[in-house]
């Protein structure tokens, strides 16, 4: 783990590279959510951006109406600026924002650098009006990045259409 930047620790370095098919910016997730994106990839380790490192800004869908928003480390004009360990919110509809409420990654052209559908967090804390007419809140994120052990990288896109069921022939 890289030295703790204002929100936290901002990199981590796994041990799958390029050899693993692993790429530049590909989602990097745990049983718990989103954990960050692959910012270099070698044969053998990767770097990983932690969600919350300020050049980590993720495209998301907020509570079950899917309100579009974005979570970042550092906050938007207007938004409140995110404790370490937490995540600006910014909605970008005039939609309500409620304590409580999932936050999940809206997912990237090609599913890169996110994925869509992976939890992000928790919405924790609400305001709205300070010169913006969609709501900010604060996330709570699903993932402690000091507590991580297994991490999975999405490789590739899934297939639309699951294989037909092998026949064996008799």
């Amino acid at each position: 783990m890289g030295d703790p930047g204002p929100a936290g620790p901002e990199r981590v370095t796994i041990d799958v590279g390029t050899r693993d098919g692993v790429e530049a910016d590909r989602t990097v997730l745990c049983a718990d959510g989103l954990v960050g994106r692959v910012e270099r990839a070698g044969p053998w380790t990767s770097d990983v951006l932690l969600l919350g490192a300020a050049e980590v800004t993720v495209g998301v869908r907020v509570g079950t109406a899917g309100t579009l928003g974005e979570a970042s480390g550092t906050a938007q004009p207007g938004a409140p600026v995110a404790d370490p360990g937490t995540l600006s919110l910014a909605l970008l509809d005039t939609a309500p924002l409620r304590r409580g409420a999932t936050v999940r990654t809206l997912g990237s052209p090609g599913g890169r650098p996110f994925a869509p559908g992976v939890r992000v967090g928790v919405v924790t804390r609400v305001r709205s009006g300070a010169g913006r007419l969609a709501a900010t809140g604060v996330v709570t994120p699903a993932v402690d990045p000091g507590t991580l052990d297994v991490v999975g990288v999405v490789v590739g896109a899934s297939r639309s259409r699951p294989r037909p069921a092998a026949t064996g022939g008799r």
